[in-house]
């Protein structure tokens, strides 16, 4: 069985990688020092090319909040879930007068507000999210005694995850109960 790469997931033959040049030491061979900014990112994250480029828009704008979830990040999915409800249902509150004399126009004023808010997640979500990896992979690097271990975690790292958006959904559930409990106490 050929043993692989915790960095790159290539080839190790006599403890060195074919493909990246690690080695288990932590050290490269050869003098080639990549000034390639976002390595550990790529490592981290299988999908960075897609992020970074912007080409996953579809799924951004049909997840919307949700987008964070399903690259892992539930806790801000929740709290971003729970926001854009919020602001729909204050964006509701401040139509409710044109309900009164014109239906359609309500409705379309929804939909466009809809609209604006999604193509917003399109245009800035992928930055934060990458953001938010670039810390998480700094929490690592502190943590993390050697190079082998810091290069196992950020290959063991699952960047899309359905069962994240499920839990998000819980979060949020949780924190819009939290907040109705405590605006009926008051």
């Amino acid at each position: 069985m050929k043993k692989k790469c915790p960095k790159c997931g290539g080839i190790m033959v006599n403890d060195c990688c074919i493909k990246c040049g690690y080695m288990t030491s932590g050290n490269k061979v050869g003098s080639y020092i990549s000034d390639d900014r976002f390595e550990d990112l790529q490592i981290y994250d299988k999908h960075f090319d897609e992020i970074y480029h912007n080409e996953n828009t579809l799924m951004t704008f049909l997840l919307g909040p949700l987008n964070f979830s399903y690259r892992s990040h539930p806790i801000i999915g929740g709290i971003a879930s729970v926001v854009h409800i919020f602001l729909f249902l204050f964006v509701s509150n401040l139509l409710n007068p044109v309900s009164k004399f014109n239906y359609f126009l309500y409705l379309l004023f929804h939909v466009l507000y809809l609209l604006i808010v999604r193509f917003a997640y399109c245009t800035f979500v992928n930055t934060i999210i990458l953001k938010i990896d670039s810390i998480y992979i700094n929490m690592i690097k502190r943590k993390t005694k050697n190079n082998e271990e810091y290069y196992n975690l950020l290959n063991s790292h699952n960047d899309k995850s359905i069962s994240s958006i499920i839990l998000s959904v819980l979060i949020s559930i949780c924190i819009i109960l939290i907040i109705l409990i405590i605006y009926t106490k008051l």
